[in-house]
């Protein structure tokens, strides 16, 4: 009887210092936020959150618990909680902060103790999905004209620049990182060609008709066969001292740059600046730099930038002066600031010739396009904003006002699409034509993100959480 009882009493204390343990334990807050219907913002198909445990994923019946945060250093805080969510045999793990005003949600898959996760969607990885909460009432963008161009990538995509090189699409994109892609159209997918060693190693990437360069801080390379093999781009400090490479033009298999000069004028005792042209033939076993042009000397010492621009349709190169203007004030007075002036060469760089500008009053951009080249200015004698083309061929301006200021612009053949403040896709031809051509959506109402246009060739291309190609031209 006394066992029977001390063996009672010794359950008692067990059960009661369990229960102490237990109640010590800290508790894992609840993230109301979390309750209700998302709308992921590719897709636009549904997450819902019940406050009974479970949830509704993508269609699929499942549970979710608030655990405790796992992750074993936090750099600042530590997030309040994880959210653990398992439907059927899978498990997504994500972490939480209580306090949550936002009607967007970056749900980062996390592994148990913090690191990152990713999962599949559609087929496609990602380490994150982008929600947004149904009360908002924002849609996913489906713009209207264009497929998804997205095969062999990620979930999410961004495309931050592309071309045409050799004929065949290539771009940067950014999927958790930035990669060189090109597009095979033989399998319909994107298949990386970017330069590695140890790590992914892509920078500032440019394009030529022929030539691709990637300007990295682990050294620049370049590649002549679309990305199938890289090689050394030549430095431009082994032919001219402290000078460094700054952004190239490309014609064919030449590459060009324009260069500052800085030295000791050993009569006057004080440094002396010129600009240079430079070429160098990537073709070649060792390719080198080499000046072939020197700018007017009424350039050197005056308060100037300087642009250089290829074209490699009509072959040529463009050199623009623009005066440097600081806070946006231009003193007529100050002699040593130069007006805008723009030489031209269609011998690659041998020999250049001022073109007469008309009267600029402000530069916002300048590019080249079929036929020449097309500038985004304020004149002196109008109001608003321009655009300008000169026609190489014919040496002549076509000039067209614009009512309203363009949000982006790009030559595209012989005309500009640009977007507009009410997300219109515009067509602006030299002849004074400005029509719509496309509507991208209510900016309001539309899930975007960093949504811009590209374009390679005469390919349309819009990126907005992932890409989307144009079906039809215009």
């Amino acid at each position: 009887m006394k066992k029977y009882q001390l063996s009672l009493k010794n359950s008692f204390l067990i059960i009661f210092l369990l229960l102490s343990v237990t109640s010590c334990l800290p508790k894992v807050p609840e993230a109301k936020w979390v309750y209700g219907t998302w709308i992921e913002a590719l897709s636009g198909n549904k997450i819902e959150f019940f406050k009974d445990g479970k949830v509704t994923w993508f269609g699929k019946k499942g549970i979710f618990t608030f655990v405790k945060n796992s992750k074993n250093l936090c750099i600042q805080k530590c997030p309040d909680g994880e959210l653990k969510i398992e439907i059927e045999s899978k498990t997504y793990r994500t972490s939480y902060s209580v306090e949550n005003k936002k009607k967007h949600w970056e749900m980062n898959f996390i592994e148990e103790g913090g690191n990152s996760f990713h999962h599949y969607f559609d087929g496609k990885k990602s380490n994150v999905l982008h929600l947004y909460n149904e009360e908002s009432e924002k849609k996913p963008t489906k713009p209207v004209g264009f497929k998804r161009l997205d095969d062999g990538l990620n979930y999410y995509n961004t495309l931050n620049s592309v071309a045409l090189v050799n004929g065949k699409l290539v771009g940067t994109i950014w999927g958790g990182e930035t990669n060189l892609a090109i597009f095979n159209k033989g399998i319909g997918e994107w298949i990386n060609i970017s330069p590695r060693e140890k790590i992914n190693q892509i920078g500032s990437v440019y394009y030529g008709n022929r030539i691709i360069l990637n300007r990295h801080k682990n050294g620049d390379k370049y590649s002549l066969d679309t990305g199938n093999s890289w090689k050394n781009y030549p430095s431009l400090g082994d032919v001219e001292k402290g000078a460094a490479n700054v952004n190239p033009i490309f014609l064919n298999y030449d590459a060009f740059q324009m260069v500052l000069i800085s030295k000791v004028d050993p009569e006057k005792g004080s440094m002396a600046n010129r600009y240079g042209l430079y070429k160098t033939n990537l073709k070649e076993d060792k390719p080198t730099w080499k000046e072939i042009y020197r700018l007017p000397n009424n350039l050197n010492g005056k308060k100037t930038r300087i642009k250089i621009l290829g074209n490699e349709k009509t072959e040529e190169i463009y050199i623009f002066s623009y005066p440097d203007i600081i806070n946006g004030h231009m003193e007529k007075e100050d002699v040593n600031l130069i007006n805008h002036r723009l030489y031209l060469s269609r011998n690659k760089g041998k020999k250049f010739h001022e073109i007469a500008l008309p009267p600029i009053k402000k530069v916002w951009g300048v590019k080249s396009y079929d036929s020449g080249f097309v500038m985004k200015v304020e004149l002196e004698n109008k109001k608003g904003k321009s655009l300008i083309w000169y026609l190489s061929k014919n040496k002549e301006w076509r000039f067209v006002d614009l009512k309203k200021d363009l949000d982006s612009w790009y030559p595209v053949k012989d005309y500009v699409i640009s977007t507009d403040l009410n997300n219109n896709i515009l067509k602006i031809d030299p002849n004074g034509s400005i029509r719509e051509v496309l509507y991208l959506g209510n900016n309001s109402k539309n899930i975007k993100q960093s949504s811009h246009l590209a374009i390679a060739g005469e390919e349309i291309f819009f990126s907005s959480y992932t890409i989307w190609k144009l079906k039809n031209k215009w």
